[in-house]
């Protein structure tokens, strides 16, 4: 709310009467209204959420005409709970969401609600089937939701089958035609909500890691996608895919999103309203591409659109709203918001007498929005535009290099190259480590222990995972923790969501993020070496070693025209946050603590006044008068605020003290505790490879999956009781972000 109050002077106030019921709301449902007034509701216990997205002025807005089809997870894994022990299940919320998407359409949009019915069938229409996509009028809708919400989930999962049903009814609706009444002829969506596992996985191709490309099923998904892509043809369409619970595994529906131009997001039991109702911005990155859709570089008055006519509330009646989106300065293609202004019909009524209900619908409809893009929504958001607007954590991974390349360096200046092997060579985890110390002497499997390292390796991974250089420690020094082949501590972590459980980790291709895999150490996988770079010669060369036959190549240069590229790379540089100057420059004496340097070779707005720029500065100041009366309550406030942090400083030293007394006074109990703690540690990793009781490498697969000893339990009790006590961190653990779409969104901060 405060980030929009500089609406009440700049905006509102310079609304004359006749202006009444304009509004602007946020991407992230704040909403502002002019005249402004208090809603009684009466008990106030009975409030219910009143969100301005799901209104059909803001739809219409900020996405525009579109097909959609929502396919729905109907398989038996969705009765399962969100997160264990919940009282959710995955295909109650997986109804409210896809019922939260409908509640966002309207008659200028076309839908097909579909489930799975596993088999060779994969999927079916929901509700009365045309063959094709029907309006979503007010009637259609309803009828959707009830027969989606008799559907009763049971049997096993065909995701290759399911997007291929989804794709035809597009294909169809396309083929069909506006005239036709089939298609919006605009932007093609697919939803695609999902919280179990393709049946693919349990057959016996997939259990078995015996051979390399033993298990086709994610490929196999990816490729359907392509082939049904390319038949519906122009740009295809949209997948935003939505992972119901906690603890399901995303790697398939993260993939799936790259793969069509299309974003990934997670909606879990904590996310989840009072009342179990799934959150809006649960599909933010959904909306935020939708809403990239309506850029159109042309005046702001082309872009002013009017809604359907629609019900108002408060007994105001029929009612039409002029629109228009905001965006975000930039490239980027955010929508920061909808402004609104509300028309009623009886006002329209009484400025044009004689005017009939049909000609004000024929007038409202001539102003609908307008496809801008002929269905290739990537004509408009590019590339880049597209990493930035799934979010850091959602990116997609550029695709590989060409299968010569053997050799790569992650910059141009690294003493390690990362090589990988041929593509039929896959081994064990141990094996593969092996492998690699006979390639070159002193070369082990990568570890990754950065950020950029992980986004950039990522590029290296197969579909499935690829081994990396990381392992749970053993022995007395490294019991438990994450160790590199040579038994260094690796304190970076990447871990996809889901349990970690296994002792070997692989990175897969569900993003630059997040795409670590705990598995267990005798999977067979690809995997990626790490070679010490050769010196330099006397001559300033670097030798090549032999296995980099084809040379050394470099991750940071991109590839050309790739589909996803590296963000804040030489393809997608980070935008400027600060606009320059266009005009002449003024140095003036800006706000307190906020330094001028006029002999600076890049001035900008942010410390000078030059002509277009709205500078905060008191005029007095600009002129060269004195100080005046906000920049002294800015010197005032800015000194308060240096005493309130000596004050918090001082505090945190005084509390250090007191905990540091308290260690020191702890009782024997907690030594005896920590020596328990030990020695469950060291007697859960002891090494078991050495010829022994338990048999070697049978041994450790029976340590990987065997229950935890009484000790393990009772420390592990204890771990759980530590970590279910409220603490002053733990209860003020909260960070405030920027994302776009979200407006200083609170979101927790582990």
């Amino acid at each position: 709310m405060c980030v929009t109050k500089s609406m009440d002077v700049n905006v509102f106030r310079s609304l004359s009467d006749a202006r009444q019921f304009t509004y602007f709301a946020t991407a992230n449902g704040v909403f502002r209204l002019h005249p402004g007034r208090a809603a009684e509701v009466k008990p106030l216990n009975k409030c219910t959420t009143w969100d301005p997205r799901l209104r059909p002025w803001y739809s219409e807005a900020s996405s525009g005409p579109k097909d959609v089809v929502i396919a729905i997870d109907a398989s038996a894994d969705m009765t399962e709970e969100m997160a264990p022990g919940g009282t959710r299940s995955r295909w109650q919320v997986a109804v409210l969401a896809a019922i939260d998407v409908m509640d966002t359409l309207n008659t200028r949009d076309y839908v097909s609600v579909i489930r799975t019915v596993g088999g060779s069938a994969a999927a079916t229409v929901v509700g009365s089937s045309t063959g094709r996509l029907v309006s979503a009028s007010t009637a259609h809708v309803k009828e959707l939701k009830a027969a989606l919400k008799n559907v009763k989930p049971e049997g096993g999962l065909n995701v290759a089958g399911t997007m291929s049903v989804a794709w035809k009814l597009l294909t169809a609706s396309a083929q069909a035609g506006t005239a036709a009444d089939a298609t919006a002829g605009c932007s093609r969506v697919v939803l695609w909500i999902t919280g179990g596992r393709d049946a693919c996985y349990n057959t016996a191709a997939c259990r078995s890691a015996a051979a390399p490309g033993a298990c086709p099923c994610t490929q196999g998904v990816l490729d359907e996608i392509g082939k049904q892509q390319e038949a519906l043809g122009t740009a295809g369409a949209i997948l935003a895919t939505l992972t119901i619970g906690d603890e399901v595994d995303d790697s398939l529906p993260r993939q799936m999103a790259c793969a069509a131009n299309g974003v990934w997001a997670r909606i879990r039991s904590n996310a989840l309203s009072s009342s179990g109702q799934p959150r809006s911005t649960d599909l933010t990155g959904y909306y935020r591409l939708l809403s990239a859709s309506r850029w159109t570089p042309s005046s702001n008055e082309s872009q002013v659109v009017f809604s359907r006519l629609y019900e108002g509330e408060g007994g105001l009646g029929q009612m039409t709203t002029a629109t228009l989106p905001v965006f975000s300065k930039g490239g980027s293609r955010r929508v920061l918001g909808v402004v609104g202004a509300d028309i009623p019909i009886s006002r329209l009524a009484a400025v044009a007498p004689g005017i009939t209900p049909r000609e004000i619908e024929a007038e409202v409809a001539a102003r609908a929005p307008k496809c801008e893009h002929s269905g290739d929504i990537t004509s408009i958001v590019g590339k880049c535009d597209l990493q930035e607007l799934r979010g850091r954590t959602s990116m997609c991974v550029p695709e590989r290099p060409p299968v010569e390349q053997r050799c790569f360096i992650t910059q141009a200046i690294s003493d390690t190259i990362f090589y990988t092997p041929p593509n039929d060579v896959w081994r064990s985890w141990k094996d593969a480590d092996e492998y690699c110390r006979d390639v070159v002497s002193g070369a082990s499997l990568a570890p990754i222990f950065q950020t950029p390292d992980n986004m950039k390796i990522a590029q290296l991974s197969a579909v499935d995972g690829t081994w990396i250089g990381v392992t749970r420690g053993q022995g007395n020094s490294a019991a438990g923790e994450w160790v590199t082949p040579t038994g260094s501590r690796v304190a970076f972590r990447a871990w996809a969501d889901g349990p970690v459980t296994k002792n070997c980790v692989a990175i897969d291709r569900r993003g630059l993020m997040k795409n670590w895999r705990a598995r267990s150490c005798f999977d067979v996988l690809p995997f990626v070496c790490q070679l010490p770079r050769p010196p330099l010669t006397g001559t300033g060369e670097r030798p090549v070693p032999d296995v980099c036959d084809t040379g050394v190549h470099d991750l940071s240069i991109p590839t050309p025209d790739r589909v996803n590229p590296l963000p804040n790379s030489r393809e997608c540089p980070t935008p400027s946050r600060v606009e320059p100057c266009a005009g002449p420059q003024v140095t003036v004496s800006t706000k307190p603590f906020c330094a001028t340097d006029p002999t600076a070779k890049e001035n900008t707005c942010a410390n000078t006044c030059c002509e277009g720029c709205n500078c905060l500065v008191n005029e007095s100041v600009a002129a060269g008068g004195s100080l005046g009366a906000g920049a002294v309550v800015g010197i005032i406030i800015g000194v308060l605020v240096v005493l309130m942090l000596v004050a918090v400083g001082y505090a945190l030293i005084k509390r250090r003290q007191d905990v540091r007394r308290a260690v020191d006074d702890a009782s024997d109990d907690d030594g005896d505790y920590y020596e328990m703690r030990r020695g469950s540690e060291q007697s859960m990793y002891k090494d078991t490879d050495d010829e022994g009781a338990t048999g070697g490498e049978s041994g450790r697969e029976d340590r990987e999956d065997r229950e935890p000893s009484s000790t393990e339990r009772v420390y592990h009790t204890h771990q759980l009781d530590q970590a279910t006590q409220p603490s002053e961190e733990g209860l003020n653990a909260r960070g405030w972000s920027w994302s776009p779409g979200s407006f200083l969104t609170s979101r927790r901060s582990g």
